[in-house]
């Protein structure tokens, strides 16, 4: 299953917290593999983002989002920058 479809999935039952998937990774892993998993896991959840606020914009939705709720300051995807 991918982000689209979980996001999908989880908008049709009117979720009011969406979980993205990540990886629950053996401790302890090789660093490269560890960070390889956390940027997966960050592009995924961009990729959730971006589907549930279709999913919920649309005049079907189970639990709609308005714009005043969708646009707050401080809600997104926190941005990491290596």
């Amino acid at each position: 299953m991918g982000p689209e479809e979980s996001m999908r999935i989880q908008s049709n039952l009117g979720s009011d917290i969406a979980m993205a998937f990540d990886e629950c990774i053996k401790i302890p892993s090789p660093r490269d593999y560890v960070e390889r998993s956390c940027a997966r896991t960050v592009r995924w959840l961009e990729r959730c983002k971006v589907a549930l606020a279709d999913y919920n914009s649309r005049d079907d939705a189970v639990n709609p989002r308005t714009d005043a709720l969708r646009h707050k300051p401080g809600r997104g995807v926190p941005r990491h920058t290596h």
